[in-house]
């Protein structure tokens, strides 16, 4: 049965939340992880104005409010391979983490 460090740590997926992130993937690839993934314009992606959802264009992916693999605080996705590597190079503890964390406990404040 497959154990998700993170989530024995007490993490609320803090880095699955509001991400934005570039991959060395094609659009296939993209919508296969991210099905429901939106092609929007380059500088859209950008926008503040997004609703929550995936957006993506050129290899850049935005997801703005929970991540769509998101089951309360464990990835739907549930084999290393089938997850973007973005994904699986975040480490426990790692200063991508350790940001995305601090990021959540400033908007429960």
């Amino acid at each position: 049965m497959f154990e998700n460090e993170c989530v024995k740590a007490g993490c609320n997926a803090s880095c699955c939340h509001d991400i934005f992130f570039t991959l060395s993937m094609g659009k296939r690839k993209i919508l296969e992880a991210f099905p429901q993934a939106q092609q929007t314009g380059f500088f859209k992606i950008y926008s503040d104005k997004l609703s929550p959802g995936v957006y993506h264009n050129w290899g850049m992916v935005r997801i703005v409010g929970p991540c769509p693999n998101l089951s309360e605080v464990d990835c739907l996705l549930k084999y290393k391979s089938a997850r973007p590597e973005v994904c699986n190079s975040f480490d426990r503890g790692c200063d991508e983490c350790i940001s995305s964390r601090r990021r959540d406990e400033k908007k429960i404040r």
